[in-house]
């Protein structure tokens, strides 16, 4: 899977907003709030090809914990993305 290409985040405040570029605008109707875990993972995802274990791994990496709460984790920010129709098939 592949994260689509037309988005971008931003940090505002202590907040990190997910926008949806449409035309090179943003599409204010589609923003989504992330939390830092959600926007790290979309920086290190973003523009490339990826599993649900490489999203465990990076959590693993980054946040020192076990591969059963990385992998619940990982499951979560895909499910996220994939509801929000931001992912495409590799």
């Amino acid at each position: 899977m592949r994260i689509k290409e037309d988005l971008m985040v931003r940090k505002v405040g202590s907040k990190y907003m997910l926008l949806e570029l449409n035309s090179g605008q943003v599409d204010m109707a589609s923003v989504i709030t992330l939390n830092a875990t959600a926007a790290y993972l979309f920086d290190a995802l973003k523009g490339k090809d990826f599993a649900k274990d490489e999203v465990s791994a990076l959590l693993q990496a980054e946040y020192q914990i076990d591969n059963d709460l990385a992998d619940v984790d990982a499951d979560k920010f895909i499910a996220m993305l994939a509801e929000a129709h931001l992912l495409l098939e590799a």
